[in-house]
């Protein structure tokens, strides 16, 4: 899969994309800062809710998944949470972006953030593997961590989310 969004004008028009957005939280596709590409936006003033863009991937034993990702501002009280999930939503990971950093949120793992810098894109991979029931995460081509168990057993892994705040039942 390689999501282009430069012949996307609206986030309406996104195949294979399931997107929840509550008035005061819109997802957009827009031109990016430097004003070379198009991008998917996520924005959230919304004090009880979250915007969430999922999209689906063809059932994978081993993934790599990678995106860019730029933090321009995180209001307070939101974060932006990444999830690689099943189909049912079990999920092995989730990375938590708040205010210049990146974390694992995870109850077995024991790691400092990662430093992200304000409006700079930054590259973001992960490797899965459901075989070894576990994952490795680069920051703009550096390995942050490896080896990470994954918080649920996975047989497939089949799509990523990015949400704007909390799952409600976290």
């Amino acid at each position: 899969v390689n999501q282009d969004f430069e012949k996307i004008t609206k986030a309406t028009d996104l195949e294979f994309w399931n997107l929840y957005v509550p008035k005061w939280a819109p997802i957009n596709v827009v031109q990016e800062t430097d004003g070379k590409n198009r991008c998917l936006e996520l924005r959230d003033e919304e004090p009880y809710d979250y915007c969430k863009a999922e999209r689906i991937l063809p059932a994978s034993k081993k993934l790599t998944v990678q995106f860019r990702l730029n933090p321009l501002v995180v209001s307070q009280g939101h974060a932006l949470e990444i999830e690689v999930q099943d189909q049912r939503g079990k999920r092995p990971l989730r990375l938590r972006i708040d205010g210049h950093w990146l974390g694992v949120d995870h109850r077995n793992v024991e790691q400092h953030p990662l430093a992200l810098k304000s409006g700079k894109w930054h590259d973001i991979r992960l490797v899965m593997d459901c075989q070894r029931q576990e994952y490795d995460l680069y920051v703009d081509g550096n390995k942050a961590l490896q080896n990470i168990a994954f918080q649920d057993k996975m047989d497939a892994l089949e799509r990523i989310v990015f949400r704007t705040g909390p799952y409600r039942n976290y």
